[in-house]
Parts: structure tokens; sequence; C-alpha cells
């Protein structure tokens, strides 16, 4: 009895299963220009150049640099973004997203979400993403600073208790 039941129920979510149909190229690319994620991909290498800047303010606690230091500050910045930048282009990523949207969402997933973002809490989701994940970031970087100095000797004696255990 109990399966007939089982084979019941799966004959009767067949056709839920089936209306599932696997993503389209032609809808996650719809998505991914409604999204406007060649633009956030873009954005996020201001928010990397931030981000130096911010670990580069802690490392040297905060002291105003010199103007060498200015400089070579600035010229570590420009090349670790242009790098980033090189590796990390819209042109080199978006075949990942296409692939990764495709193995993750379903077609109907991505049709709800192209039809929100054309909505107004959809467009205002969007405008105000990377300024929230500006300030996630930002606040995991001053957390992470503040837990370095526990992580620190914790770090150390496992390293050390790990050589001796090895001996």
């Amino acid at each position: 009895m109990k399966q007939l039941l089982l084979a019941f129920a799966l004959l009767a979510a067949a056709p839920a299963f089936a209306a599932d149909k696997p993503a389209s190229e032609a809808t996650i690319r719809e998505l991914l220009e409604v999204s406007d994620a060649k633009s956030l991909v873009e954005r996020s290498y201001d928010q990397i150049d931030g981000m130096l800047e911010q670990s580069l303010q802690q490392t040297l606690g905060g002291k105003p640099m010199n103007p060498e230091q200015e400089k070579l500050a600035a010229e570590m910045r420009d090349k670790i973004t242009g790098l980033v930048r090189e590796q990390l282009s819209w042109e080199k990523l978006e075949p990942t997203y296409i692939k990764l949207y495709a193995e993750t969402f379903s077609e109907s997933d991505l049709q709800g979400m192209v039809k929100f973002y054309k909505t107004p809490a959809g467009q205002s989701l969007l405008k105000k993403l990377p300024l929230l994940m500006e300030n996630v970031m930002r606040m995991m970087m001053t957390e992470l600073q503040a837990l370095l100095p526990k992580m620190k000797p914790m770090v150390e004696d496992y390293i050390q208790r790990i050589v001796e255990a090895g001996k």
C-alpha cells in the first residue's frame, strides 16, 4: 500500500518536475542584462581598491604616509586593481556566469528573477546592493582585523604542535 501511495505521489508530481525546464542561455543573458551584472562586476574593482586602501591604513596603524609612501601605495593599488580588472574582466567572467546560472537555476527561476528585477523594488535592490556589499565587506575586514591578535597565537600554537606531532 505504501509503495502504491509513493508511486501515485511521484506520478502526480511529475508534471511539476517536467515543467521546470533547464535554463536557456537567452534567459540567462536577459537576467544578466536586467540585473546589470557587468556593471556590478566592474564596480567591484573600486571596492577592491577601497579595501586595499583600508588594509594599508590598518597595517600602518592609521599613521599618515609621507609622499614616497603615498606614491608607492598608489602604485600598488593601481597594479593590483589593473591585474584584477584584466584577470576578472566581464569578458572572461561572462561565460562562467552563464554556465553557473544554467547549472543552478531553472528556466522558471530565471524568468521570475527577470520579472522581479524589472520592478521598482528590483531596481532599488540593484542600485543599493553594491553599497550594502561594500559596507558588509568593510565591516568584515574590521572584524577580521580585530580577530587577528587572538588568532595569531592560536595559529602559532597549533602549527608548533602539528610540527612536533610529525617528529
